[in-house]
Order: C-alpha cells, then sequence, then structure tokens
C-alpha cells in the first residue's frame, strides 16, 4: 500500500471538496462584479483610446472620467480603479 494512500482521510477529501467549492464561489463572485460594470469599462476603454491628448497621464485621464462614469452608467468607479484596472496595462502604443 502507498504510504500517501494512508494519509488520505474522509475529513480531508471533504476539506479539498469545501476548499475547492469556496475558490469556485469567490471566481463566481468576480465574474459577476466584472460583468455589472463591463459596459462603462467598455466605454471608459475606448474613450482612452480615442483621446485627443496622448501625452495625458492615466490618473488625469482617470479623475477625468470618472465624474462621467456615474451619469451615464449610473455606477460609482474611483479614478484609482479606472487607472489600475480598467485602463490597459504598461506603455501605450499609441502615445
Amino acid at each position: 500500500m502507498n504510504e500517501n494512500a494512508a494519509r488520505v482521510t474522509p475529513e480531508l477529501l471533504v476539506q479539498i471538496a469545501v476548499l475547492g467549492f469556496m475558490a469556485g464561489r469567490s471566481d463566481v463572485k468576480k465574474r459577476q462584479a466584472q460583468a455589472k460594470n463591463e459596459g462603462a469599462r467598455t466605454w471608459v476603454a475606448m474613450q482612452w483610446i480615442l483621446r485627443t491628448d496622448k501625452g495625458q497621464s492615466k490618473a488625469a485621464f482617470a479623475r477625468q472620467h470618472a465624474a462621467l462614469v456615474k451619469p451615464r452608467f449610473d455606477l460609482d468607479v474611483t479614478p484609482d480603479t479606472i487607472a489600475r484596472d480598467w485602463l490597459p496595462k504598461g506603455k501605450d502604443p499609441a502615445a
């Protein structure tokens, strides 16, 4: 008999199943939260691509557009969230 097989207990299997369930539930909640604001995220990303001032920083752009998202999408979002999570990462190839 494999020595690892002796370590596998019903309690361990239950713990593994619970952890798997919790991880899956967390992933579902994350996807639901992202889907809720997908329209606003897409609009902000498109505005970033189409902006006329290509030298504008992400922080300045995010401050400007955070105020525009609320009336347009009825969604409260911080400039930090826009700059950090909604805009593309790295150097802007269009700049």
